[in-house]
């Protein structure tokens, strides 16, 4: 990638850094890092006022920001024009940002929240006023369109890099350009071979820093993997990537920590963000951020404080969009969103299970439509009305055509004697049909 520093083109005249002595080449290009020549004034959209000082500094960058523990070359390796090394120009994806310090050293770095961006800690020396670094939005150094200030900079414990290098930076204001969703916690999918993309504005040129300052990015593969950091192949991140985002299905899951700098190629290591997602959390929640806590579930919150309350659940939560909660109903939805589907202990749906049949008697909706035993009241209906009809008497067996027909005594002969006989020779038929039963009602309470 193309990156960190704002890359001047060959220097005029040798002259020192203006905000701090010539000193010893370091093994890190940034702070303390040697002396370098002043390149003449660079063409650029103009941004006035501090933003317009800012670039002034941009063209005076003395060293872009070394790719982490590795150290920093003195000599650069290779001639050939390689941006993020063989990456393509990121013209968009504003959240990924230039970060330039007075003191003359560079990074990249990702906004996750409107006051928070998140960087390599090698970035963020202790001893660097917070007040002056620039983090400026753009493609890079020939046209950059706005810039934030820093107010405050922070890092994991300790002076190491080894593990935990990485660190954030609080805005002055809000950033209006968009965020990166980042991994609070191990993200789904994320693991050994996963494709990732890594964006920064580092050295496409490696050992070059003239060749900094333009946003680049590259695919690459996870070839090692682990909870506190990875490496990638093929990303080929350089010296001025340094903090700048590892994206997995655009989640920030890391920063870029190292490399073989002077060189850029093999393997690059990245610090992964989930598993210091409480010094990422604290810097939101103390900026007035949302700060996520789960994915998200149907209770009208947006728990993983992306895209709103409720997104992405489908129509299994009445509250997906912002809709209110109502009373719940057995109908395959969480309705009242407590994160319960159809918590109702007449609903065969409780909990998200699939519709089945609905069964009379039982008192339970088994079709899950908002309605028990339906359809079960009209066959009793309509013996009901069997009952009715019947009323008059029991069927009795007649001669018709030398055949047998059922009919209907319109009066009661004897309800104490013959009437009781049959009723009860009804229920025993109706008990016990059998093949030589003459006659068989068209209702309930008939023979047959």
């Amino acid at each position: 990638m193309r990156a960190a520093g704002v890359a001047p083109p060959p220097p005029r005249a040798p002259r020192p850094s203006r905000s701090s002595p010539p000193s010893a080449p370091s093994s890190r290009c940034g702070a303390g890092a040697a002396d370098r020549s002043r390149p003449p004034p660079r063409p650029g959209r103009p941004l006035g006022g501090r933003k317009e000082a800012t670039a002034m500094r941009l063209r005076a960058l003395p060293c872009a920001v070394v790719l982490a523990l590795a150290g920093c070359s003195a000599e650069p390796v290779g001639t050939e024009r390689r941006p993020i090394v063989d990456g393509i120009p990121e013209p968009g994806m504003d959240p990924v940002v230039f970060l330039f310090h007075d003191w003359g050293f560079a990074c990249t770095g990702t906004v996750v929240a409107p006051r928070v961006v998140v960087s390599a800690k090698h970035c963020l020396p202790a001893h660097a006023p917070a007040d002056g670094w620039h983090v400026m939005v753009g493609p890079g150094w020939h046209g950059f369109t706005d810039e934030y200030g820093v107010v405050e900079t922070r890092t994991t414990p300790g002076d190491g890099y080894d593990e935990g290098d990485i660190g954030v930076l609080l805005l002055d204001r809000d950033f209006t350009q968009g965020r990166i969703r980042w991994a609070f916690v191990p993200w789904p999918g994320f693991a050994l071979r996963a494709t990732v993309t890594s964006i920064g504005y580092g050295q496409s040129i490696p050992g070059d820093d003239s060749s900094s300052g333009v946003k680049y990015r590259r695919d690459g593969y996870v070839s090692s993997f682990g909870r506190l950091s990875y490496a990638t192949t093929d990303n080929r991140v350089c010296s001025g990537d340094s903090g700048g985002p590892s994206l997995f299905e655009g989640v920030l899951v890391g920063v870029a920590s190292a490399a073989l700098v002077g060189v850029c190629s093999g393997a690059s290591s990245f610090t992964a963000v989930a598993a210091y997602a409480e010094l990422v959390a604290q810097a939101i929640a103390d900026t007035g951020g949302c700060v996520p806590t789960a994915f998200e579930t149907c209770n009208g919150r947006d728990d993983d404080c992306w895209d709103g309350p409720d997104d992405g659940l489908g129509p299994a939560c009445a509250c997906a969009g912002g809709a209110p909660p109502g009373p719940e109903t057995c109908n395959g939805i969480d309705d009242d969103c407590n994160e319960a589907i159809d918590d109702l202990p007449d609903c065969a749906c409780t909990g998200g299970a699939a519709p089945g049949e609905e069964l009379c008697g039982d008192g339970i909706d088994g079709d899950c439509d908002g309605e028990i035993d339906e359809g079960c009241g009209e066959d009793d209906d309509a013996g009901n009305a069997g009952d009715e009809a019947g009323e008059a008497g029991p069927p009795v067996a007649e001669a018709r055509g030398g055949g047998l027909s059922c009919a209907v005594p319109s009066a009661l002969p004897d309800p104490s004697g013959v009437w009781a006989l049959a009723a009860a020779l009804t229920l025993t038929l109706r008990r016990r049909p059998t093949p030589h039963t003459p006659c068989r009602g068209r209702g309930r309470g008939r023979l047959g």
